[in-house]
């Protein structure tokens, strides 16, 4: 039974990493998968704590970040379409935390949402290629 895990497993490696896929490559999807699942972890956390404070509203913010990045992770071991995985989780990581104070109401309310909105930035450096494959357009599109 363990031996079907860990061939599965790498069946699954082999899908996100290819063998044309050069070093930068590789280590470029592999630290967005990584974030992708880090940020799945802290967004299930929140979801419960807000969802132990009774604030329901809010709580479906993180539930729907869950469903569009397990669905974009689903979609891009289905296509290998790498760039819009990491448009997506780039946009991901930008947007919720803005969409999440939004729906709180307050800064003063929302404040451990911004050590979320902090993590944008770092996101967006991890997801971005090299400058010289992209001159000319956005980090976020290249």
């Amino acid at each position: 039974m363990a031996r079907d895990g860990g061939n599965w497993l790498s069946q699954l490696g082999q899908r996100v990493i290819t063998s044309e896929d050069s070093e930068e490559d590789r280590l470029s999807k592999t630290l967005a998968i990584f974030a992708s699942g880090l940020m799945g972890f802290g967004v299930m956390l929140w979801l419960v704590i807000y969802w132990a404070m009774g604030i329901r509203f809010s709580s479906t913010v993180p539930l729907v970040y869950m469903a569009i990045t397990a669905a974009s992770l689903g979609f891009y071991l289905w296509r290998r379409n790498f760039a819009l995985f990491r448009f997506i989780q780039t946009s991901l990581f930008l947007f919720v935390p803005f969409i999440m104070q939004w729906s709180i109401g307050s800064y003063v309310s929302s404040s451990g949402v911004m050590l979320w909105a902090l993590l944008a930035p770092v996101g967006v450096m991890m997801f971005r290629v090299r400058a010289s494959r992209c001159r000319g357009s956005s980090p976020i599109s290249c």
